[in-house]
Parts: structure tokens; sequence; C-alpha cells
């Protein structure tokens, strides 16, 4: 039986059999967890999504506290000079779902230019090959 090198102690029979769930795979490869045996595993484009939309996420938070602790919503004016005339809510929306939608786009436009070409042949992504 091998010990575990951390603790120089031989594993408990319940880790033995977490270790045993977690080598059986799925046709697709990914290891199944006996507690949850009917979750899927994330595709792909959930994972792409999920890549894009959950860090600018986060930066749309970070902007919406950064820019209004320094502007007040009531204060603010049209570019023609009118008074913008809403609700500070609605404002500090408006203001998130923007911040949002410019973070996503810069992140989307990040995952685009890392995408990898695809060979022709295969359809498989390409190798690199730098001079």
């Amino acid at each position: 039986m091998t010990r575990d090198p951390l603790t120089d102690r031989a594993p408990s029979p319940a880790h033995s059999a977490q270790v045993a769930v977690e080598q059986e795979d799925t046709e697709d490869g990914l290891p199944v967890i006996e507690e949850y045996p009917h979750a899927q595993p994330w595709g792909v484009d959930t994972r792409r999504r999920t890549a894009v939309l959950w860090p600018s996420f986060l930066m749309a938070c970070v902007l919406e506290l950064l820019v209004f602790s320094f502007v007040d919503p009531q204060s603010l004016h049209w570019v023609g000079g009118a008074s913008v005339e809403a609700d500070p809510v609605a404002v500090y929306s408006v203001g998130f779902f923007l911040f949002w939608a410019v973070s996503a786009l810069s992140a989307a436009l990040t995952l685009l230019l890392l995408r990898e070409p695809e060979d022709e042949t295969s359809g498989h992504p390409a190798r690199r090959r730098f001079p």
C-alpha cells in the first residue's frame, strides 16, 4: 500500500474509495463523481462563455465602485447640457451593464485572438511553428 507523501501515513479507506470513484471515466474521458451522478461536465462553449462573462462581471463591479465613488448620478448631464433626470438606481444599473458589456467585449476579443488556427485537413488546431 502506498503512503501519502505529505502525512507519511497510509490513506484511509474512504480516501481510497473516493480515488477509485474519481478514476472511473465517462465516454468523454471526464471523471464521474458518485455524489452527483446526473451532473454533466461543462462543454467547451459554456467554458468559453464563463471565461468571458465572469471576469467581465468582476471588472464591471470594480468599475462601478470606482466611477460612482467620484461621480454623483444626480449631477450628470447629457452632451447637449440637459441634466439626466433619472433615478440614481437606474443610473447605477445602466452604468453597471455598460461597464459589463464593454468588459465582456474586451474579453471576447481577447479570446478570439487567442484561438488557434485550424488545420485544413483534420479540423484540429494547427501547431504553431516559431521561427
